[in-house]
């Protein structure tokens, strides 16, 4: 997915894995930086076993710019997974994609 295809309040899903056919995983972190800033951190695991494609599931809020870099950039994309509102950054998108019916 592109990240100029994203819309607030679109719900979100990782991809399918295409060589093993296993779909990946949002993984919530909480992270602290070396200037502590504290904040979850979401990113797509490939070691998702579920049957359900219902159990890893997102909304996507919209974007931040910090005022610090968490994985080399400053824009930020918010996403609501597991109960937590998350930052991820927009070279994670490859990984994930909008939620079908």
């Amino acid at each position: 997915m592109k990240v100029k295809d994203l819309k607030e309040g679109m719900i979100l899903m990782p991809v399918l894995n295409r060589w093993t056919r296993i779909r990946m995983a949002f993984k919530v972190v909480f992270q602290t930086d070396e200037e502590e800033n504290s904040y979850w951190s979401v990113s797509c695991d490939g070691h998702s076993r579920s049957a359900s494609p219902n159990d890893s599931l997102a909304i996507y809020i919209g974007t931040e710019r910090a005022d610090f870099f968490m994985n080399g950039v400053k824009k930020h994309h918010i996403l609501f997974v597991d109960g937590k509102v998350a930052r991820v950054d927009g070279y994670e998108f490859r990984w994930i994609e909008p939620a079908t019916s």
